[in-house]
Parts: C-alpha cells; sequence; structure tokens
C-alpha cells in the first residue's frame, strides 16, 4: 500500500515538474516575441489613416498614407509599392478611407481632404473621391456632384467613409463633411442623399450587409448615430 501511495506522489510530482518546465518555456517564448512588429519600413509619408485588405486575398494590403498616397504591399517582407499616379495634389494625397469593390478588387475608391474653389460665384470642390479601375495603378477624380449644400457656411467635403452595396456594387454611399452622398452608377455621379440630417457632416456609415436599405450613420454636429 505504501508502495502504491509513494507511486501516485512520484507520479503527481513529475507532472507538476512537466507544468511548470512548459510554463517556464512558454514564458520565455513570450518574452522574446514582440506582441507587434513594425512593417512600416519603405514607406515614406505621414501616418497611414486607413487600410484594407484586397477581398480574396489576404497576402495583398493597401495603405492610405496621410501626405503621400496609397501604397500596396503583396508579402511580408516589407515590399511596399507606392500608388499615386493621378493624385497630383497636396488633398489628394491625404487618403481617409479606402475601399476596395467587393465583387471586382480591380476597383478601389478613396476618400480624401477636400478644397473648395470659386467658379462663376459657386462653390466648386476639389479632390475628396478618386477611383481607380486597374487596382491602383492610376486614379481618376470622380467628384461629380459632391458639392455644398449649404453655400453660406460651406465646408469642403472631405470623405471620411464609404459603403458599397455588396449585393450592387454600383450603389456606394460616402460620409462627407457636407452629410451622405450616393453613387448609382459606381461613384462616376452623385447626388446628396442627407434627408432628415440637415446640413450636418457625417464621419462614418455602415451599411448592414444583409439588407443595404439600412445604413447608420454618425453626426459630426449634433452627435449620436442617425438610421
Amino acid at each position: 500500500m505504501r508502495n502504491l501511495n509513494s507511486s501516485r506522489y512520484l507520479f503527481v510530482f513529475l507532472l507538476l515538474l512537466i507544468f511548470l518546465s512548459t510554463t517556464i518555456c512558454l514564458d520565455k517564448t513570450l518574452a522574446n516575441n514582440h506582441d507587434w512588429i513594425d512593417i512600416s519600413a519603405g514607406i515614406e509619408g505621414g501616418p497611414s489613416l486607413t487600410f484594407c485588405f484586397e477581398p480574396g486575398d489576404f497576402n495583398i494590403l493597401y495603405a492610405g498614407v496621410n501626405g503621400k498616397g496609397v501604397y500596396r504591399i503583396t508579402d511580408s517582407m516589407q515590399n511596399w509599392t507606392l500608388l499615386n499616379a493621378g493624385l497630383d495634389t497636396v488633398n489628394s494625397k491625404v487618403i481617409y478611407i479606402l475601399k476596395i469593390d467587393t465583387v471586382n478588387s480591380d476597383t478601389i475608391f478613396i476618400g480624401t481632404k477636400a478644397g473648395l474653389e470659386v467658379q462663376n460665384n459657386k462653390w466648386v470642390v476639389s479632390n475628396a473621391f478618386y477611383k481607380s479601375t486597374d487596382r491602383g495603378k492610376t486614379w481618376t477624380l470622380s467628384n461629380k456632384g459632391i458639392i455644398p449644400k449649404a453655400s453660406y457656411i460651406a465646408s469642403p467635403p472631405s470623405v471620411y467613409d464609404i459603403a458599397i452595396d455588396p449585393n450592387n456594387h454600383n450603389s456606394i454611399f460616402i460620409a462627407t463633411a457636407e452629410g451622405i452622398f450616393k453613387s448609382v452608377d459606381g461613384g462616376n455621379n452623385w447626388i446628396w442623399s442627407g434627408e432628415g440630417l440637415g446640413y450636418t457632416g457625417a464621419s462614418s456609415i455602415l451599411m448592414n450587409p444583409k439588407n443595404p436599405s439600412i445604413l447608420y450613420t454618425s453626426s459630426t454636429l449634433y452627435g449620436g448615430l442617425f438610421k
């Protein structure tokens, strides 16, 4: 009986030693590895304000960099490629939001810092929204219809967020400093879609993926959320 109890104690003791040795090795392993790894070597410009994976290929990452444009990486070796052909102004290189078409990943949209110019006694928006149909190799200004709604308190309608209908990629909504705008032709033309929001700006927009008719936005003037 004593031999049986001794065997049990020895077995428990061995298990305890194994557990402690494993814990020590694990602690050493965690101590020698960082939680975060800097992969920004090769990126010039300010901080990245937005980034997203290419749908269907999580090895490809796009990053919008403040003051420089759009970068793309396709491996883990920090080999970033700058994609800013067509982003020729200072404001166009301030990328607030970047979204990729879920149906056609060749099409990418970016929201940028906007500017205002007066032409024929009317406010005209410069920059704000760009589109690429060749995976970011070239960008085309696509802000027709993005205009200040309240000319007496006009603010540049910079685009802060983008929502794309997953069932109809031609239907796009953007959140701007002048509220919500909508496009039904893939971002080529825009109409104001802020009824009920007044002239408050919107900092973000979210679409219900199961029911794209339902959207949510945040108000920069009144605070809170709108649906």
